[in-house]
């Protein structure tokens, strides 16, 4: 009887194991439209566009502003943006919100640098409104999407998932989702192959196919990015009318510390801004290198903006309603 006892808690223990302490990676690349204002014919050594890395070292001034510890996570001096995202960890542990060798992580240059921090989920593929886990990121200058240690692919402890729904978001752009992948696929999202979820016909008299994602080009290629501009989070990117991400640039400017006399045109609003729409380590409201025409752009060129309206309104993320 003791050796049947034995046994019966010897397999206990490894399928508690094998559940409750297994790991899976995602390989997942994304670009942000924002950064990409600034593209300056930089290329990774595949040939792929290199988005520019001024959060890391700042041009105007030489500081860093990308955060040790996860916006996502905690709540951020300027704007909170923790409140609109989800965190669904099997292990809730601290070490997965704070980067432990920030000087080795952010001291790396070239194509593996980092960008900024992103946000990442995995859904069900019976619905895809059911987030089964999420992870906060660093994103670097080709794309890739990597672990804390800068360098790892994205790790999910203790999840273990044949297939999934990928969603990747990011704190001042439209985020995206993938069709079903299984386990260990490379999303791709800056591939125009990739297939993504969008709302398709579902809103009449619109037709959001294909729409789900910004385009740019470079050496004669087409690629992916996400929309930016959605500076208060709330799934939209809006120019001009109620709940606009404009009035938020420009509250940020006139607000900064260094900014005593409230200057609309107020040159130096360095930080870690989700106004600082491309991304350069300053919010800027009026001319020249402004976010305030990054934004307008974003709005004006939407497929479904035919008429160049400044005040268009489905410039939306197209992701199913989080559950």
């Amino acid at each position: 009887m003791k050796n049947i006892i034995n046994f019966f808690l010897l397999l206990i223990g490894v399928l508690y194991s094998s559940i409750c302490c297994s790991q899976m990676q995602v390989h997942v690349r994304v670009f942000l439209s924002g950064s990409l204002n600034y593209f300056s014919d930089q290329f990774s050594s595949t040939g792929t566009p290199l988005m520019p890395d001024k959060l890391r070292v700042n041009t105007f001034n030489g500081q860093r502003y990308i955060p040790d510890n996860d916006p996502y996570f905690y709540p951020m001096q300027h704007f909170d943006v923790s409140q609109h995202f989800i965190h669904i960890e099997s292990m809730p542990n601290q070490d997965l919100h704070q980067i432990s060798n920030p000087s080795l992580v952010f001291g790396v240059s070239g194509e593996n640098a980092i960008v900024d921090w992103i946000h990442v989920q995995l859904r069900s593929i019976t619905d895809s409104t059911l987030i089964l886990a999420t992870r906060s990121g660093l994103l670097q200058r080709d794309g890739d999407i990597v672990d804390l240690d800068g360098v790892s692919l994205l790790q999910f402890n203790n999840v273990l998932l044949e297939k999934y729904y990928v969603v990747v978001k990011h704190r001042s752009h439209l985020g995206v989702m993938s069709k079903i992948v299984n386990a260990g696929d490379f999303v791709d999202f800056t591939n125009v192959n990739t297939i993504t979820y969008d709302f398709g016909t579902s809103i009449p008299g619109l037709n959001f196919t294909g729409t789900s994602q910004n385009y740019f080009f470079a050496n004669d290629i087409t690629y992916k990015c996400l929309f930016a501009g959605d500076i208060n989070n709330d799934g939209k990117v809006k120019f001009e009318g109620v709940e606009d991400d404009l009035s938020i640039l420009f509250s940020d400017v006139l607000s900064h510390t260094n900014n005593p006399n409230f200057i609309a045109h107020f040159d130096k609003a360095y930080g870690y801004y989700n106004s600082d729409i491309d991304m350069d380590g300053k919010a800027k409201f009026e001319n020249p290198f402004d976010d305030t025409n990054a934004l307008f752009f974003e709005v004006l060129i939407h497929p479904l903006n035919q008429n160049f309206n400044a005040n268009f309104d489905w410039n939306i993320e197209q992701i199913p309603q989080d559950n």
